[in-house]
């Protein structure tokens, strides 16, 4: 059998309390979407834009992939994203 209990609280430790919760629970859902951190200056592109830098399709991005000349990395649920660093090498060569 559960026993309810009334917590007394002000306003402003309420609002602290739901500030704290909100953002654990924004932390966990980015940890698992597996979103890029851009850590130390990391730029990450879509598809459509690296295409638009390397001005070829995004079928050509798509074999870039498939030959290993690119890498891509997940971001979010069904996405993909590209490391400007990466997609600016592909030029050099």
């Amino acid at each position: 059998m559960s026993t309810n209990n009334i917590i007394l609280t002000t306003p402003a430790e309420l609002e602290e309390l739901l500030e704290q919760t909100t953002l654990r629970a924004v932390k966990a859902c980015l940890t698992l979407m597996k979103l890029p951190t851009g850590g130390q200056g990391e730029e990450y592109l879509k598809k459509r834009e690296a295409a638009r830098l390397l001005n070829v399709s995004t079928a050509t991005i798509d074999n870039y992939v498939r030959r290993g000349k690119l890498a891509k990395y997940p971001f979010g649920n069904q996405q993909v994203r590209f490391k400007r660093q990466e997609v600016l090498a592909l030029i050099k060569q």
